[in-house]
């Protein structure tokens, strides 16, 4: 599948809200470049859609910060311990391994590479050294000390890791993350909408749009930004050329225009 075909279904699964919404068979929507998709009849009516993610994250850092790519990171670190599990031979075992807050909000710029190993080394670490924390008598008080000391129980990522035998089924690891769902704001939406605005008046004057009446935009939050819309309500009138503004995130649908 080629990275346009890929892009052309992160757009769809975006608009589907809006379609279930208004009752529009996925038949009517054609989806193209500029704009995103065109959905052939509404009341009578051609519209163009163009749809935008929306990452408060990365807009608040201005780019610093990403969940996606953090979330990426996360999810193959798991990947890759499931490989070492399954060299040293352990072929059914379910992992679930409890993320930080920090694993989300890493910079940017962070080594991969090197965040990856940090990752694998505090599951290691989680699995050889958890006992000794639950049970201390274990340890004599002067290795635990010292134990302590070194940095063996010091982890910047992984808060917990809990293992159990899942025979038949084949060896996986599953992240964990906690956290409070925040609101979008209104500093959000307007980044995003500035950015499209500039691209309408150019969708305007080609002539294969020559008979859209409408521009619909819908701004996509993905789940991993941890931010939702249900308590939304702009604090004053998007001025846009826009004809209806919609925020998706999964089924949920709101038209804040």
């Amino acid at each position: 599948m080629s990275s346009g075909d890929i892009q052309h279904r992160i757009e769809l699964y975006a608009i589907r809200p809006l379609l279930r919404s208004l009752g529009i068979p996925v038949q009517r929507v054609v989806l193209s470049d500029r704009p995103d998709a065109v959905i052939t009849d509404f009341c009578g009516r051609r519209v163009g859609v163009e749809v935008m993610e929306c990452r408060p994250s990365s807009i608040v850092s201005k780019g610093r910060n990403s969940k996606a790519q953090a979330r990426n990171l996360v999810d193959f670190a798991c990947r890759q311990y499931e490989k070492i599990l399954a060299e040293r031979g352990y072929e059914h075992i379910r992992a679930h391994i409890n993320f930080k807050d920090k694993a989300y909000r890493v910079d940017r710029s962070i080594n991969r590479l090197q965040f990856v190993d940090s990752i694998l080394d505090e599951i290691e670490r989680h699995r050889r050294n958890d006992r000794y924390e639950r049970r201390r008598r274990q340890l004599s008080r002067k290795d635990f000390i010292a134990m302590k000391l070194s940095g063996a129980f010091h982890y910047e990522y992984v808060s917990s890791v809990r293992f159990a035998d899942c025979y038949p089924h084949s060896t996986l690891i599953s992240p964990v993350y906690c956290y409070w769902v925040g609101c979008v704001r209104d500093e959000h939406i307007l980044h995003c909408v500035k950015q499209k605005d500039a691209k309408l008046e150019e969708y305007r004057r080609l002539p294969e749009n020559g008979d859209i009446s409408e521009y619909w935009l819908v701004l996509n939050i993905p789940i991993e930004e941890e931010c939702d819309f249900e308590h939304y309500r702009p604090s004053c009138e998007i001025e846009t050329a826009y004809d209806r503004i919609y925020l998706t995130r999964r089924e949920e649908l709101l038209r804040i225009k």
